[in-house]
């Protein structure tokens, strides 16, 4: 399979959790970030394996958990409640990781040309 299946088929599904979130309103306070983290790095994992032969997705995963070590614990400093922190962290995963697979993508193309 071709490199660009991979983030076609990731935004078929992101389409498909929007939809989903917009006609099934049972929970209100789960947004289409907090469901969309777990099917973006899967797809950039394939991505990234498609594209350039390796993926060093676990790398940037463990570089990402430092980096939440350290915010939670000046969060946790600071009085800031766990829960709000954890959702807070995930979104944030989510964003970092649509970032990532936009990037992918951006450098399959350049350089793959």
């Amino acid at each position: 399979m071709t490199w660009f299946y991979w983030p076609a088929i990731w935004l078929a599904t992101f389409f498909l959790i929007i939809l989903w979130r917009l006609f099934y309103r049972s929970f209100p306070q789960i947004g289409v970030l907090d469901l969309a983290v777990i099917p973006t790095f899967v797809f950039a994992h394939l991505t990234w394996g498609a594209a350039f032969y390796r993926s060093d997705l676990l790398a940037v995963l463990v570089v990402w958990l430092l980096i939440g070590a350290i915010w939670s614990s000046i969060a946790l400093w600071h009085r800031q409640r766990l829960a709000f922190f954890c959702h807070r962290y995930w979104q944030a995963t989510g964003i970092i990781g649509i970032i990532l697979l936009l990037v992918l993508c951006v450098l399959a193309v350049i350089l793959k040309r």
